[in-house]
């Protein structure tokens, strides 16, 4: 897997939130958000899921955009990523492969890991361009 570390400012990322939830939940969220967007003539480059929080109650999750481009008479939640360096992934071989993509990013020694939120970003309409994007120090 390709790897790169970037840093950035705050990011706010809007849409529909899975709590308490299993993984198996997260194609039925995005299916929904496609749904809203497409009712709202929402058009957007980049997504976002949103891996707020993972333990034995569940996952906390945000299939969303950015903030600015979903209307606030929408009903959604807002998550706030904020600024830091990342490890970032490019996936290879699609969607099925983004939880292998997160453990090797993960268990890299090479890197310290922060506490925050890790996420997945959708570059484009299709989803074979996919990163995934995990703090650290």
């Amino acid at each position: 897997m390709q790897t790169r570390i970037e840093k950035i400012d705050e990011l706010v990322v809007k849409g529909l939130s899975i709590h308490q939830g299993q993984t198996s939940d997260i194609p039925e969220k995005w299916e929904e958000l496609a749904n809203t967007l497409e009712d709202n003539n929402v058009s957007q480059d980049v997504s976002y899921g949103v891996c707020i929080q993972m333990n034995e109650n569940g996952l906390d999750y945000v299939a969303g955009i950015d903030d600015h481009l979903l209307l606030d008479d929408i009903t959604a939640v807002t998550v706030k990523i904020p600024e830091g360096r990342f490890l970032v992934g490019k996936v290879d071989g699609g969607i099925e492969h983004i939880q292998e993509a997160f453990r090797e990013l993960f268990s890299n020694q090479e890197v310290t890991h922060r506490p925050s939120m890790s996420f997945e970003k959708y570059i484009g309409q299709d989803l074979h361009d996919i990163e995934v994007w995990v703090p650290i120090v």
